[in-house]
């Protein structure tokens, strides 16, 4: 059998026999695959037996990635749609994170997006309405760095470095943030969110930081319908105000601008990321 999405069946078997001694694997895909990540769905029998696992493969230190684990399961106690993680092990500079497999796939362009779109507003509304596990790191690490970055290295965006300069905006709240919330991380199945993956970028802060982040991503991979179907659904869920939200958009283009190099996107899609960041900046310094 050849490799998918990067691995081979030998890969596979190898991480989860980790776990499992004496198993085989007898069928796996790719569940999600991110700039630091990639999330795999094995099926396996074992000593006569079916069963079902996902196996997360990250650069990650093991430390956070056990912190992760911890959060994983506090989230599914909380019934959030997210994977136990049962495990994590290391080798060769990879960490692997033994999880439930959920059902579903990420979806790049929906045919009927408000379902979609929707879905994922309720479960990120849910996720900053989830208690916070104690010693999360902060969203505002390093943050006034990132800005003075954009400006000293990225000339073409110095207008929003110049207006985030001005003035930083005010966290309406303090609440558990995925960090990198985007259709990418979010699985589907007949047109039913069933999970949300990859949390190694959780963190406390303002909810409209997560909010601004997604709203980002969906417009440059689902558009811009989808990105205010996203938006209204979510203020319909959560009981947040619209504050600073164009400042807040603007904070979610640093992400982009500086890591973009580094995402492996085809020049198609670094031309499409690279066109949403003038969209998102022109409306959103329009709206200060």
């Amino acid at each position: 059998m050849s490799a998918r999405g990067g691995i081979s069946k030998a890969a596979v078997q190898r991480w989860l026999a980790l776990w499992i001694p004496g198993v085989k694997v007898t069928h796996w895909q790719t569940l999600g695959d991110g700039v630091s990540s990639a999330v795999y769905g094995v099926e396996y029998t074992s000593a006569g037996r079916r069963g079902r696992a996902a196996l997360r493969l990250t650069r990650t230190p093991l430390e956070l990635c056990w912190r992760e684990s911890l959060l994983l399961n506090n989230l599914q106690s909380a019934r959030l749609p997210v994977s136990a993680c049962h495990g994590v092990k290391q080798q060769d500079n990879t960490t692997c994170m033994l999880m439930d497999w959920l059902p579903g796939k990420t979806v790049s362009r929906p045919m009927d997006i408000p379902p979609y779109a929707e879905q994922a507003a309720e479960v990120l509304a849910n996720i900053h309405a989830t208690p916070m596990p104690q010693r999360m790191r902060r969203f505002e690490t390093g943050f006034s760095k990132q800005v003075a970055a954009v400006g000293s290295r990225f000339p073409q965006y110095a207008a929003i470095a110049e207006a985030l300069h001005r003035g930083l905006p005010k966290a309406q709240d303090r609440v558990l943030l995925h960090g990198d919330f985007w259709p990418g991380n979010l699985l589907y199945r007949r047109k039913e969110l069933t999970g949300v993956l990859d949390w190694s970028d959780a963190a406390s802060g303002c909810p409209m930081a997560d909010l601004s982040n997604a709203r980002f991503e969906i417009r440059w991979l689902w558009g811009e319908e989808a990105m205010h179907s996203f938006t209204v659904h979510y203020f319909a869920k959560a009981p947040y105000k619209a504050l600073e939200l164009a400042r807040w958009d603007l904070v979610a283009l640093i992400k982009p601008i500086l890591g973009m190099h580094r995402w492996g996107l085809s020049p198609n899609r670094q031309r499409r990321v690279s066109q949403t960041i003038r969209d998102v900046a022109a409306e959103a310094l329009g709206n200060l």
